[in-house]
């Protein structure tokens, strides 16, 4: 074997090596614990913002017209008047529901795209 197909072959095992997680579980890579799964009417709190009709970010309903959503899916991404922005919600899939007028976005101030810091925002 040539000393550059001994190189290829060692760093294709490297990076084989690398994509795997050593030592774990693949059971426990899962993100929920001992969770159940969840009927689409069992998570009446939650909606769907819409990008010209497209479901880009899932939100949580606070009240009647505040979505608490988070900074990434919004922040520069809209303008007023938002009306490529839509919030559905009382669907657990992407057809149907009530589809809701969005009049205004913000986030928090400190709101940095890299590493997500303070990455919460509200729709109303």
């Amino acid at each position: 074997m040539t000393h550059s197909s001994l190189s290829v072959l060692l760093f294709a095992v490297c990076l084989f090596y690398c994509s795997t997680i050593q030592g774990v579980d693949a059971a426990r890579l899962r993100r929920v614990s001992g969770g159940v799964d969840a009927h689409p009417s069992d998570v009446f709190y939650q909606a769907s913002l819409r990008n010209d009709d497209y479901h880009c970010c899932g939100g949580t309903i606070l009240s009647e017209k505040h979505i608490l959503t988070a900074a990434h899916c919004v922040a520069d991404l809209f303008a007023p008047p938002y009306d490529d922005l839509t919030v559905v919600t009382g669907t657990g899939t992407l057809q149907g529901g009530n589809h809701h007028e969005v009049f205004n976005v913000s986030w928090h101030e400190g709101f940095q795209m890299k590493g997500h810091v303070n990455d919460i925002a509200v729709v109303t």
